[in-house]
C-alpha cells in the first residue's frame, strides 16, 4: 500500500509543477477559506443574530415585567436604568441586578413551554392513533 501512496504523491507533485505549481498550491489557499466561511454561518452569524434578539428583549422591557435573570432569580421590573435594573423579587424586597444579565422574560418561558407541551400532545396523539390502526 505504501508504494501506491507514493505514487500518487509524485504524480500529484508532477502535475502541480506541470501547471507551474499554482493548481496544487490554489487548493490549499482555498481550504482555509471554505472553513472560515463554514465557521461564520454555522457559528459567527447565530451568535450575532441570538445577541441582536437580547438585547431588542433588554429594550422593549418595562415596569411590571416578569423576568428572569442568568443566575436563576425570578422578580418584577421595579426600576430600569441605562445598565442596572431593580428587581423586586418578594414584597418589598428588591435587589438590584446588571441589565444584561436578565435572560428572558417569563411570558416568553411560558409561550415556549405552551408550544412544546402542544408539540409533544400532538406527537402523543399521533402515536395513539396509530397503535389503534
Amino acid at each position: 500500500m505504501l508504494p501506491h501512496i507514493q505514487q500518487l504523491t509524485s504524480l500529484l507533485a508532477s502535475q502541480a509543477a506541470e501547471k507551474g505549481g499554482e493548481g496544487f498550491g490554489g487548493s490549499q489557499l482555498m481550504l482555509p477559506v471554505i472553513m472560515m466561511l463554514i465557521l461564520y454561518f454555522v457559528w459567527i452569524r447565530p451568535a450575532g443574530k441570538e445577541r441582536k434578539s437580547h438585547q431588542t428583549m433588554l429594550d422593549a422591557l418595562k415596569r411590571g415585567d416578569e423576568v428572569v435573570t442568568s443566575s436563576g432569580i425570578l422578580g418584577t421590573v421595579a426600576d430600569i436604568q441605562e445598565k442596572v435594573m431593580t428587581l423586586e423579587v418578594a414584597r418589598n424586597v428588591k435587589i438590584r441586578v446588571l441589565k444584561s444579565s436578565v435572560s428572558k422574560r417569563v411570558a416568553d418561558l411560558a409561550d415556549a413551554d405552551d408550544k412544546s407541551e402542544k408539540k409533544s400532545d400532538k406527537k402523543s396523539d399521533d402515536k395513539s392513533t396509530s397503535k389503534k390502526s
